[in-house]
């Protein structure tokens, strides 16, 4: 937000620091606004109504003036609103998201601030939204999708199955996102679909400023290295995963082994989301895993499935994120740009474990029948 002009740079440390909004609804003010105000600044300084969104973005809002933006009328704020539409085919939800955020921000310069005495968004009308019944597969339906999975190869049975439990992720992010925008719904946050934030009794203490979930996350370290390394279950589960048949073979209950890990990492993945929600977001939304899933299996990799390594490898993708970030906000990159980086990297860094554990040799010469080293 290194470009934001003075008067939004205000804007949004009110919304944080006196209303308490996350980072991440910050930032989605800040996108939204950041649109509007070139859109403003082209319009009302350029003399020029850009033709797509790439050269929307090429306009810099670090110099926009307060006088500007107190110079907005309700017909401007309905001609952006058709430019979003017709230049950047904006759907009806964004359009929402743009208005939510045009509204709390002139609500704070007439309430907040003496900059203006007459809000012009305050009768600006938030386009409706078509509700459309979810399609789903019927009882029928779903046992025989589970039937159809079933192969004469153990490997392409259990492959599949996977694929369908991976999809029972979107079971748990739609009902989050119904419940976002129906009986939870906080009626404050304008166009915004948002769960209220939680009460100071439904969050987590915080140790050193920072919330207890670092001393969870510790204290899980620590209980699954001794479970791993020192139980008779933590053996079992090391050798199912290198070996089924092995283990089979020594006697082992592998599928009762598979139900209790699996109910074991849903407890510990349930205690994360926990402590992430109440923790650091202090609401709950359909963000709260922040795709780190599949973050966790890299960093699992990496660190040879040794809990303590996790933690080590944790930090470093830690570290890895954030410096990322800094590099799109100081050299004003796009998030993909970053994304990349950060990709680049960990390719990377996954060449080095291969060569780490695999020799490559050049194949021996062979003269006459006799082999040359």
């Amino acid at each position: 937000m290194f470009d934001c002009p003075d008067i939004l740079r205000e804007f949004l440390f009110y919304l944080e620091t006196i209303q308490g909004r996350s980072p991440k609804t910050v930032n989605g003010y800040y996108i939204e606004l950041r649109t509007f105000l070139r859109y403003l600044k082209s319009v009302k300084v350029l003399k020029k109504l850009p033709q797509d969104a790439e050269e929307l973005a090429q306009i810099k809002i670090d110099d926009v003036t307060k006088e500007l933006v107190c110079s907005v009328t309700l017909s401007d704020i309905y001609d952006f609103l058709h430019f979003s539409l017709d230049v950047l085919g904006n759907s009806t939800a964004s359009r929402s998201r743009k208005i939510a955020a045009i509204r709390a921000l002139y609500k704070y310069l007439t309430t907040k601030t003496s900059y203006l005495e007459e809000n012009p968004a305050k009768n600006l009308d938030t386009p409706a939204q078509r509700k459309s019944i979810p399609k789903y597969l019927t009882l029928e339906e779903s046992l025989k999708l589970l039937d159809s999975v079933q192969d004469e190869s153990p490997a392409v049975t259990a492959r599949d199955y996977c694929m369908l439990t991976l999809m029972l992720n979107y079971v748990a992010l739609y009902t989050i996102q119904a419940l976002q925008q129906g009986p939870w719904r906080d009626p404050t946050q304008l166009g915004f679909f948002k769960v209220a934030r939680f009460s100071s009794s439904a969050r987590v203490p915080e140790v050193l400023g920072v919330h207890a979930g670092w001393i969870v996350a510790l204290a899980l370290v620590a209980l699954f290295y001794v479970y791993l390394r020192h139980s008779k279950q933590g053996y079992e589960l090391t050798v199912v995963g290198e070996n089924e048949a092995t283990a089979r073979y020594a006697g082992m209950p592998v599928k009762r082994v598979v139900i209790r890990t699996m109910f074991l990492s849903a407890g510990v993945c349930g205690l994360a989301g926990m402590l992430q929600a109440s923790g650091a977001d202090r609401t709950l939304n359909d963000t709260v895993a922040g795709g780190v899933g599949f973050t966790a299996i890299t960093v699992a990799w990496l660190a040879r499935l040794n809990p303590i390594g996790m933690l080590i490898v944790s930090v470093l993708f830690c570290i890895l994120e954030k410096g990322c970030a800094s590099v799109q906000s100081v050299y004003n990159l796009s998030a993909a740009t970053a994304e990349v980086l950060q990709g680049i990297i960990l390719f990377f860094v996954l060449g080095c474990e291969f060569f780490l554990t695999h020799r490559i040799c050049r194949a021996s010469k062979l003269e006459g029948g006799v082999e040359r080293g």
